[in-house]
């Protein structure tokens, strides 16, 4: 794996969030700078290396020349790495954990009653929020009454408007880079979160969250992404 060995490189670096009133994700503080740290630090799997180029550079040409080809090079695979790290691309694969933490704050429910909303569902990619259809359901712990869990599944909803809905097949097929149209909706297009949060009524502090998303278009994409978050120290376990 080439990218695993580069992220020792983010060792101490900080993310900065912002909260809104409700207490929910609101923005991503020193985007740039993340933006900035992530391209930077990507750079050597963007295709060839600046040392490979320099290696090939004849020998006896003078510095400068050498220099100048060098930064024409670096230039180059910078404005790559900006293309393909793209703002909402950095945004979205940062926050993912702290919107799936956050997004029930501020909120008064009561446990054991199924909830329905039209929460708008992300891209898994750009994090473009999608028209979606989202259930879920507290339930608390017997033997620890300041214990809960909240459960959720959130699907797209592909009755709409059919413009978002060619964005997403454009953004799992080609990453957003080229746009994807064509008659209509998009058939055999799905995307599925299925999660679950363990969480402290009386403080707030989530323990665990877990979620797996399910994104398909036709036989041209077909993923599977799970992620686990856990409270450093937290014991509890909650089977499903």
């Amino acid at each position: 794996d080439a990218v695993a060995p580069l992220l020792d490189q983010f060792e101490g670096f900080v993310v900065q969030i912002e909260l809104g009133p409700d207490g929910r994700y609101r923005k991503l503080r020193n985007l740039d700078e993340t933006a900035a740290k992530i391209r930077q630090v990507m750079l050597p799997i963007g295709g060839t290396s600046l040392e490979e180029i320099s290696a090939r550079i004849d020998p006896d040409m003078a510095p400068a020349e050498r220099e100048m080809i060098l930064a024409i090079a670096r230039r180059n695979m910078e404005a790559m790495m900006a293309k393909f790290f793209t703002d909402e691309m950095v945004e979205a694969m940062t926050t993912g954990g702290v919107k799936g933490i956050t997004q029930f704050a501020g909120g008064e429910y009561q446990a054991g009653k199924r909830y329905r909303d039209a929460e708008p569902i992300e891209s898994p990619l750009l994090g473009r929020k999608l028209p979606a259809r989202r259930e879920f359901t507290f339930t608390v712990d017997k033997n620890d009454p300041a214990l809960a869990r909240v459960e959720w599944t959130h699907t797209l909803d592909t009755s709409g408007d059919p413009a978002p809905l060619w964005g997403l097949v454009s953004e799992l097929t080609t990453g957003g880079l080229e746009t994807a149209r064509g008659e209509g909706r998009p058939k055999d297009l799905a995307l599925r979160e299925e999660g679950m949060m363990l969480f402290r009524r009386d403080t707030g502090v989530v323990e665990a969250l877990e979620s797996t998303v399910t994104s398909r278009y036709g036989k041209e994409h077909d993923e599977h992404d799970r992620n686990r978050l856990r409270l450093r120290g937290s014991t509890h376990v909650w089977p499903r």
